[in-house]
């Protein structure tokens, strides 16, 4: 096994292990929502999103990958795979508010290392199964494909729309 996939496997069995906690604590706290504070509280599947650069629009096609958000009291981890679940694109986790139609992340591990520490503001809305989340992200230069689309802009707007699981 070659460093790269071996550290895949680990991350991916650390991600898994943490989303399996994640899993048992959000079908609980489904059970009891009632405000604005906890209508985020559980899993979420990605339905559409769509990336926005300077003079490009891109929708992601969905059937390539999955991605799974879980959401918790104060805390929330997703995890990007392809649709197998057998290959990790992206991961991460850390703390998050969400007041006001406002839900901002606290990154505190990410797979790619150097978004660890930032935070992300977006816009949010919950109506009925759906969440819909809006705002602008951080691009990276080893994000190779982000990067040259960004045309030397250092964050991309993204719109998620996901269904409760």
């Amino acid at each position: 096994m070659n460093p790269k996939q071996l550290f895949n496997q680990v991350l991916f069995i650390l991600t898994a292990t943490i989303f399996i906690a994640g899993i048992n604590s959000c079908d609980l706290i489904n059970r009891h929502r009632s405000t604005e504070n906890t209508s985020l509280l559980g899993s979420w599947e990605l339905e559409k999103v769509t990336l926005t650069f300077p003079d490009t629009v891109i929708i992601w096609d969905t059937t390539q990958f999955r991605s799974i958000y879980f959401i918790q009291k104060k805390h929330f981890n997703f995890l990007y795979t392809d649709p197998a679940g057998e290959e990790l694109i992206y991961a991460g986790y850390g703390r998050y508010s969400h007041e006001n139609s406002i839900y901002i992340e606290h990154i505190e591990f990410h797979s790619i290392s150097k978004i660890v520490g930032t935070s992300v503001i977006f816009n949010s809305k919950v109506e009925g199964n759906k969440w819909v989340h809006e705002g602008y992200i951080p691009v990276r230069e080893e994000d190779v494909d982000f990067y040259r689309l960004a045309q030397g802009e250092t964050s991309i707007h993204i719109r998620e729309i996901r269904r409760r699981r």
